[in-house]
């Protein structure tokens, strides 16, 4: 029991090489006990890989870093693709704050808006 809770306070490299496999061609992470996959979760901006160790979440791509060069990020780890669910090794980089609002995406224009201003030209050009 005493090691479950030292556990949870901190994941230890062996420790995660002995719960969850990591294929760095595929980027799938799945669990050792189970065979299952880890999942994709959503938040209000994206959806995500989610994976779960001890009832802590942790973000696939810092994960895969950590399992991979046994070092845990000291930067953000950015998807050179853009894809935050692709996660295979040689599409992992890690980037200062600064390079990865480099490359994030424009963001998608608010259709409500568009539409409210077409409606608005097109009445206009009636009258």
């Amino acid at each position: 029991m005493f090691l479950s809770l030292q556990k949870c306070a901190l994941l230890t490299h062996d420790y995660l090489l002995s719960i969850i496999h990591y294929n760095p061609e595929t980027g799938a992470f799945t669990f050792k006990s189970t065979g299952h996959k880890a999942t994709n979760w959503h938040d209000a901006k994206r959806t995500r890989l989610r994976i779960t160790i001890n009832h802590k979440n942790y973000h696939a791509g810092p994960l895969a870093w950590f399992y991979m060069t046994k070092q845990w990020p000291t930067k953000t780890i950015d998807h050179i693709d853009g894809n935050a669910l692709n996660n295979r090794w040689n599409n992992l980089r890690e980037v200062t704050q600064a390079e990865q609002a480099k490359n994030q995406r424009p963001r998608k224009p608010d259709h409500g808006k568009y539409l409210l201003e077409l409606l608005k030209k097109s009445f206009q050009d009636t009258t």
